[in-house]
């Protein structure tokens, strides 16, 4: 083969590795439609909606978004690597739990995974988190956790990523979630983020009314910053607001910053953060 031939050949294999380039950095990304008060059978497309969240998730890809109608959905969710599950609203989109099971799982979902604009309520769980459990790095913003319970930890949420994860919650509401250790939210070593969060009326019936948090030595720590801590309880033990089961160094626990604690009561301290030690 010549010269003038090999120069032809590679210019066109570089012309189609360009190309092939240049359509995968172009392809649009997906938005599924859900709309709870279409019939089944939807395409997910804007006018053949899915009736429930799930099969909207269960037909997106990493990239794609999942966009959910105002409405009641009565179902229990699981996350996907890269997929946005947007509502409406959090006070007109609501993930129902009807009373059992977590609302929300997320079984180790990046962080390009998103849940954003849910009321999350009415999860009973046995041991772990009725509204959500997080085991990934997904970001969860502008939701509200209302009425949720667990025997054990994290009536709204539990979150126990290991250190290689690192959630976001953020904007987000949890309110009268109820359970054994962290009403609102239990960190279980976890390098999670929660920001401008608000946690009312939230109850434990033994530590942690608004947030039980558990890290220390090989675990991260998580950082919590311009939250309000409002009305919550500890009923058997410590910390109304917080109780913090970290250590108190700054090697292994948690960054608590710019919160407002208010109204918080426990049955062995003044309400608002218990920090215990190693």
């Amino acid at each position: 083969m010549n010269k003038s031939v090999l120069s032809i050949l590679s210019l066109f294999i570089l012309l189609n590795l360009f190309l092939l380039f240049f359509f995968q950095q172009n392809v649009s990304a997906a938005t599924y439609h859900v709309d709870c008060t279409a019939s089944s059978g939807g395409d997910g497309s804007s006018g053949s909606p899915f009736n429930t969240i799930q099969d909207g998730i269960d037909s997106a890809l990493a990239g794609d978004s999942v966009q959910v109608a105002a409405g009641i959905y009565y179902e229990h969710i699981t996350m996907k690597n890269g997929v946005e599950i947007l509502g409406a609203e959090a006070t007109i989109t609501t993930i129902d739990g009807s009373g059992y099971g977590p609302v929300v799982w997320d079984n180790d979902a990046d962080s390009a995974a998103k849940l954003e604009g849910f009321t999350v309520t009415n999860g009973v769980a046995t041991y772990q988190a009725g509204g959500m459990n997080i085991y990934g790095s997904p970001t969860v913003a502008n939701c509200i956790f209302s009425d949720n319970q667990a025997g054990a930890a994290g009536g709204g949420m539990y979150i126990a990523s290991p250190a290689s994860k690192s959630p976001v919650i953020t904007n987000c509401s949890f309110v009268n979630n109820r359970a054994g250790n962290g009403g609102g939210m239990y960190i279980s070593r976890a390098m999670a983020t929660v920001s401008n969060c608000t946690f009312t009326n939230n109850q434990a019936t033994g530590v942690g009314g608004g947030i039980h948090i558990w890290s220390g030595f090989l675990y991260g720590a998580p950082t919590i910053t311009d939250c309000v801590f409002d009305s919550n309880k500890s009923t058997g033990a410590s910390g109304g607001g917080i109780y913090n089961e970290s250590g108190v160094t700054s090697t292994y626990g948690p960054t608590i910053t710019n919160c407002l604690f208010k109204n918080n009561q426990a049955s062995y301290d003044g309400g608002g953060i218990c920090n215990d030690s190693f």
